[in-house]
């Protein structure tokens, strides 16, 4: 896959989705308290992080959708074929040197919130995020609160992330294409989205191209 490829069909995509999320702003704080996290730390400073709607189940389900599309896309890339289902992109993405540093990956939200989705994530266990949205998916009825604001964000915040590598994995694999398709600024590839994201940045990330607004300015 292109740069180009990348960011037309993937990462416009994307930031579809997040425009949508930045619209519940309107009517919900993004108020998180100290809940952000999945590693088992107990709070009573939940904000409104459990906080649920019927448009969060909306989002949950086609965040995860299309996580699942960039799962099958990165184990292409790869040159695998694996059957559906996370355990099964987990044996091969958590495998590649490159990929696995998804777990300890951090995002910032908001300038002061260090979000880590892929906390943990082993072959045989999902983010906790990922579980509840199949509960969701399948049993609606008893897990409709499981569709809120901590579990969405952190799914988006995946979704991001996970993009943010596929771009950078693609401009360090196809060096010679991207080069033919004009994918570069004086020499360097390419090696973020087209357009910045309005929620998330990547945290201690090393690319050769750095974005400030609409502008790119090449690292020397």
């Amino acid at each position: 896959m292109k740069i180009k490829e990348f960011n037309s069909l993937y990462w416009r995509y994307y930031l579809t989705l997040e425009s949508d999320f930045i619209k519940i702003e309107k009517y919900l704080e993004f108020d998180l308290g100290e809940n952000y996290l999945y590693n088992g730390k107990k709070t009573t400073n939940i904000g409104n992080s459990l906080s649920y709607s019927v448009e969060f189940v909306k989002q949950y389900q086609a965040i995860c959708s299309e996580i699942d599309v960039v799962f099958k896309v990165i184990c292409k890339e790869l040159g695998k074929r694996p059957k559906s289902g996370i355990d099964e992109y987990a044996k091969i993405i958590l495998a590649d040197e490159f990929w696995k540093n998804v777990c300890e990956q951090k995002i910032e939200f908001f300038d002061n919130i260090q979000l880590q989705p892929f906390y943990n994530w082993k072959e045989t266990m999902s983010p906790c995020w990922w579980k509840s949205y199949n509960k969701v998916k399948h049993a609606r009825m008893h897990n409709f609160s499981q569709a809120n604001l901590k579990n969405v964000l952190n799914a988006l915040a995946g979704l991001f992330m996970l993009e943010n590598y596929l771009i950078k994995y693609l401009a360090t694999n196809n060096d010679i294409a991207n080069e033919e398709k004009g994918d570069t600024i004086d020499g360097k590839i390419i090696d973020v989205p087209e357009n910045p994201s309005r929620l998330f940045k990547m945290n201690n990330w090393d690319v050769n191209i750095h974005r400030m607004g609409d502008i790119l300015i090449k690292y020397n």
